[in-house]
């Protein structure tokens, strides 16, 4: 009960002597002008501002998540265009041909063993082939699908390793040398990398 009262006591004197204090600082202490200067933040850009600010690999896979082969014409690797639409036309067609057959085939399943009648008009066909067969046609379409998928992720992949290796320095003016080095306890070699100085060019 004691603690509670000291508790209750400090806490009155804390707000009843802050505003005092702050009072007395403030008559004490000189006025200085101050200039609030507004800071923009990302927050306060626009979508496109923010698109501008993207470097170039990351717009490359965010445009090529988005649509595929989009990155590859950031890149301007038109080439490339009719590897992508090809890759996904066939994974579509394959996709669509497997899981027909597979409902297909379900259906007559269905027919088959809760009807008693048989779509297929095939007596020397037996349950558990019609069955082997829907499961077959249904394991190619979830492996279609995946491979699809797995294109459309290596599509992204290739813009942004196409974006990252169109702004790496290629010129003639890198160098590249293998000499030997001493190290503890043996010996080595050392590869060192380094960018040849231009010639300075004396004007007329």
């Amino acid at each position: 009960m004691i603690y509670k009262r000291v508790v209750a006591i400090l806490i009155l004197g804390l707000f009843l002597v802050g505003p005092a204090v702050a009072q007395d600082v403030d008559s004490v202490s000189p006025r200085i002008d101050t200039l609030v200067v507004p800071v923009q933040n990302n927050a306060g850009l626009s979508l496109g501002m923010r698109i501008q600010r993207w470097s170039p690999p990351k717009k490359a896979i965010i445009a090529s998540l988005v649509l595929p082969g989009s990155g590859q014409v950031l890149n301007r690797k038109w080439w490339k265009l009719p590897l992508v639409a090809g890759g996904f036309i066939t994974g579509g067609v394959v996709i669509a041909f497997n899981r027909r057959e597979y409902v297909y085939y379900r259906d007559v399943l269905y027919q088959r063993v809760v009807n008693n009648f048989d779509p297929l008009n095939r007596p020397d066909v037996s349950d558990a082939l019609v069955r082997q067969v829907r499961d077959n046609y249904g394991r190619q379409y979830q492996t279609s699908v995946l491979l699809t998928g797995l294109f459309y992720l290596i599509v992204a992949a290739d813009a942004f390793v196409d974006a990252h290796l169109s702004t790496f320095d290629v010129s003639e003016n890198l160098s590249l040398h293998l000499t030997p080095a001493t190290t503890h306890p043996g010996i080595g070699l050392s590869l060192h990398y380094h960018k040849k100085a231009e010639p300075l060019r004396v004007l007329p």
